[in-house]
């Protein structure tokens, strides 16, 4: 069975850390979710390089669940390091390998543990609607029905600062009927998903960010040592603050 390296977590945890200061302003995320001490099946929308980088890091300052995720068979050649941070492999061109894989998926969700997962199985633009989902959730919730069901979207952007900012959405657990066919089952996660991430996307371009907490500060930017220099300078720079 699948295990994490919870050394090499700690270690990579501060490498990612590093790494996502860096490149952004902040990852702020709202919390929703509240766990059950079941199982909890994460579904994420899948739109940039950065997503699997920002979701260990979520894991771990966080939501801190026993997580683990599929990764396909090209990327964990690439990246190998994932399998020591709860990855496994999933080969979407061989149904044998799929449904292998997604069989130890349901195991690990019936057995407690969370499982993270991009449906849509591929990365797409953040904008691209409607949102398209493989069959592997709809499978999944039928062979662990009694798991919670936690949407999660991810919405990165330009706004006042000079790095981007990243936004989390953790969504409450969502009710749903294991008995629906597969296909219509998919539908409405697609259905709920986008719902969230489309008001994640209002909230943030409408400013109403209150409610979220960083998860990562960036470093200090150009714009912000900036602003430093205005402050402790008020005689000279009062005016032009106005």
């Amino acid at each position: 069975m699948h295990s994490r390296k919870p050394a090499f977590e700690a270690v990579f945890s501060l490498y990612n850390r590093r790494l996502l200061k860096k490149h952004f302003h902040h990852v702020s995320c709202e919390n929703n979710w509240r766990p059950s001490g079941r199982g909890a099946l994460f579904l994420i929308n899948h739109s940039s390089w950065w997503d699997s980088l920002v979701l260990f890091q979520l894991n771990r300052e966080l939501l801190r669940t026993d997580g683990y995720a599929l990764m396909s068979e090209e990327g964990l050649r690439r990246f190998p390091f994932f399998r020591k941070i709860g990855a496994f492999p999933v080969n979407a061109a061989s149904y044998t390998s799929v449904l292998r894989s997604l069989k130890e998926a349901a195991v690990l969700l019936n057995s407690g543990k969370c499982l993270f997962l991009f449906p849509q199985g591929d990365e797409f633009h953040l904008d691209i609607r409607p949102l398209q989902f493989q069959s592997g959730a709809a499978f999944l919730l039928k062979e662990a029905p009694h798991c919670d069901l936690v949407p999660v979207t991810f919405y990165h952007t330009l706004l006042h600062e000079q790095h981007p900012e990243f936004f989390i959405r953790v969504g409450s657990s969502l009710a749903f009927d294991s008995q629906v066919p597969r296909k219509e089952l998919t539908i409405q996660l697609e259905n709920q998903l986008t719902e969230q991430l489309d008001g994640l996307k209002n909230d943030v371009m409408n400013e109403k960010t209150e409610s979220f907490r960083p998860v990562v500060r960036g470093r200090e930017t150009i714009g912000d040592r900036w602003y430093s220099i205005k402050q402790s300078l008020p005689r000279l720079f009062g005016r032009a603050g106005r």
